[in-house]
């Protein structure tokens, strides 16, 4: 490892020695060299978010002088029983997605050994069984003259397929608060409410994952679709409902598994 990254972990760890109820977790990421912007701005996130809200757990990031695609990611927290806890929130999760994609290489902690980064958080931090948790996903229909709007996915399980604007339901929610709050973070859109759609059960067994995706219906709102989180998304774009793009994300592809999607909104706005 470099001297300069080096001298910051040791720095880090003797801090953590030195107080016996704090504890320390620190795991070195190099990028790829094309997604170095990309990894910055994720650790960034939760390093802000954490010092944001009233919690015990904290995240601090370092990028090597030297070497650019290099970090050391820094997690102190006093209580275990909080920091697992930890592990449920959406900026964590979103970590958990975003990162595997930008790896040059397995990341290294601090105890020797190499892991990937799905592995290490969920098993080593989390437990096991965590691994089998059902999370809840929300996604948005936004239906506009005959077409609805996909992205297409970045940086995340299911890259490349086209999907709705969506992401994880936040603690304490409601599904249209988190719709509403998605739709504006992704896309820009501004809409007064949302209707409840159906769901889907989803599997990703490449990603041990697992989630309930609960879809919302909006047909009135305001704004200008824009590219708001580039490192997730390619670009939106409408699509007619007979004209629908390959490959669609796992969410999608199973909710129109048996019946077109045009039929499914319809028949949920006149179910209303």
């Amino acid at each position: 490892m470099i001297k300069s990254l080096f001298c910051v972990v040791c720095v880090c760890l003797f801090s953590a020695l030195s107080a016996s109820d704090i504890h320390t977790v620190v795991v070195i990421l190099e990028s790829k060299p094309e997604k170095v912007q990309m990894m910055k701005k994720a650790l960034s996130k939760v390093a802000v978010l954490s010092r944001q809200e009233d919690s015990c757990i904290e995240y601090r990031v370092t990028q090597d002088s030297d070497n650019p695609a290099i970090f050391a990611l820094f997690e102190q927290w006093k209580s275990k029983e909080l920091h697992a806890e930890q592990f449920a929130k959406p900026y964590i999760l979103d970590l958990f997605d975003i990162v595997p994609e930008l790896l040059a290489k397995p990341y290294i902690a601090v105890n020797g050994k190499t892991f990937l980064i799905d592995q290490v958080c969920k098993k080593e931090c989390v437990g096991e069984k965590n691994m089998e948790q059902v999370r809840v996903g929300i996604a948005t229909l936004v239906v506009n003259d005959g077409k609805i709007l996909l992205g297409k996915r970045l940086n995340s399980h299911g890259e490349g397929m086209w999907a709705p604007p969506g992401g994880h339901l936040e603690y304490g929610e409601t599904p249209k608060e988190g719709a509403l709050r998605e739709l504006m973070e992704e896309t820009n859109l501004s809409a007064s409410d949302v209707i409840m759609g159906p769901w889907t059960n989803d599997f990703f067994p490449q990603k041990e994952k697992h989630y309930i995706s609960l879809f919302m219906i909006v047909t009135d709102f305001e704004g200008e679709v824009k590219l708001m989180e580039p490192d997730k998304c390619v670009e939106w774009r409408w699509f007619a409902f007979d004209e629908l793009p390959e490959p669609l994300f796992t969410s999608i592809a199973n909710l129109v598994g048996e019946k077109s999607l045009e039929s499914l909104i319809h028949e949920t706005l006149q179910v209303r």
